[in-house]
């Protein structure tokens, strides 16, 4: 979008998307779990999400006898051809090895519910655009395993138990899946928020103040527009 602009050479800010203030209220205690590694997909049932091909790679994987439960968490269009042949497999590797379930939709207070009860996310889309679910995932502490598009990098930027691959990487991402599985890395639980950096991007105060520095720059304020009231960090104290 900066791009579009640059040629009328006025001023410009970039601003990410804020996400809801409650991703941040970090859980005091781990949730309890069934003992066996959960992973979730979210998004709309598409080509662009391929979740199809998420679930035949996560079905070999259990065909190699691992064990783990995955929620996919999507809305779909049931006469589409690909949300039928998505739900067809699904119901096949459910015949098969059973632990796998599809979700319609969710509302954000359940959706915080499911992050904190799952061990880890997949998102292998080919295209992204505002990426506010990886954000929210990460927010919520959860181990990310993601396709390299769009500002994935970006949103993980100094945030550790996040893997990112090659768009076409799926080989890649089956062997970091499974040595994820096998190394019992999916047991801990990341008790700590996310880094103050990502916070101070993402939490819904930040990009408030964020936004007011900018409209206070034009109005011909001094304070500069990365200007903040507070000290760094203290978003994150935020509660309520």
């Amino acid at each position: 979008m900066k791009n579009l602009v640059e040629r009328y050479h006025v001023p410009t800010w970039i601003v990410p998307n804020a996400i809801q203030r409650m991703f941040f209220d970090f859980p005091k205690a781990k949730p309890a779990t069934t003992g066996r590694p959960f992973l979730i997909n979210v998004g709309v049932v598409s080509e662009r999400k391929r979740q199809q091909e998420v679930l035949g790679l996560l079905e070999s994987l259990r065909a190699e006898g691992l064990s783990f439960d995955t929620i996919f968490v999507g809305r779909c269009d049931k006469r589409g051809a690909y949300c039928q042949r998505f739900k067809d497999g699904l119901e096949k590797a459910n015949g098969r090895y059973g632990g796998f379930e599809h979700i319609v939709s969710l509302d954000d207070a359940s959706f915080c519910e499911l992050f904190d009860r799952a061990s880890a996310m997949i998102h292998f889309s080919k295209e992204e655009s505002f990426g506010l679910t990886i954000a929210e995932a990460i927010a919520r502490g959860l181990y990310l395993f993601a396709s390299d598009v769009g500002a994935v990098r970006d949103i993980a930027q100094g945030v550790t138990g996040v893997e990112i691959f090659e768009l076409n990487g799926w080989e890649q991402l089956k062997s970091s899946i499974r040595q994820w599985l096998v190394s019992g890395e999916n047991r801990q639980w990341r008790r700590q928020p996310p880094p103050s950096e990502f916070v101070q991007r993402y939490h819904p105060i930040a990009v408030a103040r964020r936004h007011l520095g900018i409209y206070e720059e034009i109005l011909g304020c001094t304070r500069p527009a990365s200007g903040d009231r507070r000290p760094a960090g203290q978003v994150q104290q935020v509660k309520g």
